[in-house]
């Protein structure tokens, strides 16, 4: 398939372009309490094009640029009608001018790429890192009669991605993407209730070491192992919890569990040139963050990229990067045009990171407070810093006991929190996110 298209793009004498294979083994396993009731496999390849196209207009070069999905169900007709297409928009579109990103390659359109060639689903599947039948044993330990999971739903993907341009570069990498959902019921006299959980967790079999390779593959264990005790335990609160109610006064708030992802992204995005460039982030390399806001005088934050995959979409080298190292702005990552706009070397683009905990223990706190665990619907915008939403799950604390609340709701502003934000010394591995467990601020 990438011959093809390829072949079709010389065809065409187009010069510039940025072409991502992603080839994806998938096993979708259905769980009816313990028993595996359906096994589903999938075997998808999608093609994603970009086309350059390069232009002078008084005395300026402006490189134009538009993408299109290519299936292997087109004809070599339907994919050069497509090509030519976008090639033709391209032109249509007015951006600065930026390089690719180079490679040391011989550009032959009879190369075929290792992710190219037939792989049986079976093979895929032969030396899993962590297999399904180690999986369903973390899933269904621990279990009663009134407390178990009534269903699961466990996907094993095997993702292989080959990157090619016009500048010669060429790289291909495989790693496996492990993601799921289940719901622990809990169940006696005194009521029912259901609880949804997910997880997700990527693992590169090319680590540079095979201590690191195992490492990953126990810190995946240990983090479905956890989300699990996690899911009983709040199987069982939610159970017996009552609403929250208005007279119910705190002083501070403790979040934990997914939302802090989503609520430590906001850095990332401030970091991001692309925001930078459009003018949705006034930071600068060097700064530091109490320059743009009142932070806690004991706040000391340091966030690190923490890759799971060696190249970007656009083949850039992806590594571990303090991005913020102890509040200091350190290093601006994203894409390599708006990376070029801003005077910028292209770092790439990431979704995953890790942030250095605090030393509070947090979850000792006996103040009047109210500890968020399980959100029912959490939003995070990731410019603007707003997030809040409906809690399925809270623990409220008057100071001298813990009551386990339900339907309350927040709403918080991050840049009015920095002044009283604290890190818990505890932290967890979700392998998206490595952090904190806690997070602790003023109401």
């Amino acid at each position: 398939m990438i011959d093809r298209i390829l072949n079709i793009i010389s065809e065409l004498n187009i010069s510039n372009f940025l072409l991502n294979e992603v080839k994806t083994f998938s096993n979708e396993y259905y769980f009816i309490k313990e028993n595996l009731s359906t096994i589903r496999n999938k075997d998808i390849s999608t093609y994603n094009l970009t086309i350059y196209a390069d232009y002078e207009e008084d005395g300026k070069i402006f490189r134009g640029d538009a993408s299109k999905k290519i299936t292997p169900t087109m004809s070599d007709e339907e994919i050069k009608r497509e090509i030519a297409s976008t090639y033709n928009l391209a032109k249509t579109v007015k951006k600065p001018y930026f390089p690719l990103i180079k490679g040391d390659e011989m550009f032959d359109t009879s190369d075929t790429s290792s992710a190219d060639k037939n792989v049986s689903s079976k093979d895929a599947y032969d030396n899993l890192p962590v297999s399904i039948d180690e999986i369903k044993m973390i899933l269904f330990s621990n279990q009663t009669d009134y407390d178990f999971i009534n269903s699961a739903e466990v996907f094993i993907n095997r993702i292989t991605k080959t990157i090619i341009n016009s500048s010669g570069l060429k790289k291909s990498f495989t790693y496996y993407e492990y993601s799921g959902e289940f719901i622990i019921q809990n169940k006696d006299e005194d009521g029912d209730i259901e609880i949804f959980n997910n997880f997700s967790y990527k693992i590169n079999p090319d680590y540079s070491s095979e201590i690191l390779y195992k490492r990953a593959i126990d810190a995946f264990k240990e983090s479905l192992f956890y989300t699990v005790t996690e899911g009983h335990v709040r199987g069982m609160d939610r159970k017996r919890a009552i609403p929250f109610s208005d007279d119910m006064d705190y002083e501070n708030i403790i979040i934990e569990g997914d939302a802090l992802y989503d609520i430590f992204k906001f850095f990332l995005e401030k970091c991001n040139t692309s925001n930078i460039y459009n003018g949705y982030s006034d930071f600068k390399l060097e700064k530091n963050l109490n320059d743009f806001y009142k932070l806690n005088e004991d706040l000391d934050l340091t966030i690190t990229t923490n890759p799971y995959i060696p190249y970007s979409n656009e083949g850039v080298e992806l590594r571990k990067i303090d991005i913020i190292k102890n509040n200091k702005i350190n290093a601006f990552i994203g894409p390599c045009a708006t990376s070029y706009y801003t005077g910028n070397t292209p770092l790439g683009e990431y979704e995953d990171f890790t942030i250095e905990p605090g030393t509070d223990i947090i979850e000792n706190h006996t103040e009047k407070h109210l500890r968020i665990t399980n959100f029912s619907d959490f939003q995070a915008d990731p410019l603007s810093g707003n997030f809040g939403g409906e809690y399925r799950l809270a623990y409220y604390c008057n100071g001298k006991k813990i009551i386990p609340v339900t339907k309350g709701s927040i709403s918080v502003d991050i840049d009015k929190i920095l002044s009283s934000l604290v890190l818990s010394k505890t932290f967890v591995n979700k392998g998206y996110y490595i952090g904190p467990k806690y997070i602790c601020f003023k109401a």
